[in-house]
């Protein structure tokens, strides 16, 4: 349901592993562009999708609605966050990290004049995930 740009992705074998099973192998990575806009998918032998990481440019004065229209998004899908910062949140269950959405500036070149993009970050996965916090 996260995946937003899936028709235009181009695929091939990965050549990730994991310590232990982490789903079913062989991987392969799918990936694709729309402007501003990135999606990376890892998907398993059964065709699941184990992992997907999205990530597109906001202006400045944007930041603040875009991340917490995200933020609403998800925590209507997957409940209330772990709010690491204001600029990072996390959604767990029991011990795996499933959900990481971060805003930050693209560079730093600028931003303390809020004069440059930000990034948004969106990571989900179905297991193991770097905790945000």
């Amino acid at each position: 349901a996260l995946m937003t740009q899936h028709a235009f992705a181009t695929c091939g074998k990965s050549d990730r592993t994991y310590e232990g099973v982490f789903h079913k192998p062989p991987y392969q990575t799918c990936g694709s562009t729309v402007g501003d806009s990135t999606e990376s998918a890892e998907v398993d032998s059964d065709s699941l999708v184990v992992e997907l990481q999205n990530n597109w440019t906001v202006a400045p004065a944007d930041k603040g609605s875009v991340f917490a229209r995200e933020e609403g998004v998800l925590t209507g899908k997957f409940g209330s966050p772990q709010r690491c910062s204001e600029t990072s949140l996390q959604w767990r269950q029991g011990d795996s990290l499933h959900l990481v959405l971060r805003i930050a500036p693209v560079s730093e070149v600028g931003t303390e004049f809020s004069e440059g993009p930000y990034r948004v970050t969106r990571m989900a996965r179905l297991g193991p995930l770097e905790p945000a916090c």
